[in-house]
């Protein structure tokens, strides 16, 4: 990732990061610049995340990379820092890509929270994401 940094997002950002997660077809709801972290190079964003806050959890979600820059670790350093950064020990997504985020050790659960399984019903399937699941990461508890 020669020349990428990875740092929080900027508001005029935000129509770039926009702009691409209706291109993507990522979740579009509540979005808040606040909430991203992009990887830059120079002064380009070359894809970005961000936590979602809940009333009750934290989710992980809306990371994309724009084309020009994939198939080059980015997605899977803004995940890795993204988890770093996680608020909570539980780090709840949505996603249709389980074999890339199990590689982070995230498992599929069957139940997970309410707002959850309906964020699926409802923006999943609208994005034509009909194979979402919920997977969940629990950070391991720390040594004493």
């Amino acid at each position: 990732m020669k020349g990428i940094t990875i740092r929080k997002a900027r508001k005029p950002e935000m129509g770039v990061i926009e702009r691409c997660i209706r291109e993507f077809g990522l979740d579009y709801e509540n979005l808040g610049w606040q909430q991203f972290l992009v990887a830059v190079k120079g002064d380009e964003v070359a894809g970005f995340g961000r936590i979602k806050p809940y009333p009750d959890f934290y989710e992980l979600g809306g990371v994309g990379v724009l084309e020009k820059f994939r198939r080059q670790g980015i997605g899977s350093a803004i995940v890795s820092r993204l988890m770093e950064d996680f608020p909570s020990p539980e780090i709840w997504i949505t996603t249709d890509r389980r074999e890339f985020f199990a590689r982070f050790g995230f498992k599929v659960v069957e139940d997970g929270p309410n707002a959850l399984k309906e964020k699926i019903k409802r923006v999943c399937q609208k994005l034509q994401r009909h194979n979402a699941v919920i997977m969940l990461f629990k950070s391991p508890a720390p040594r004493p």
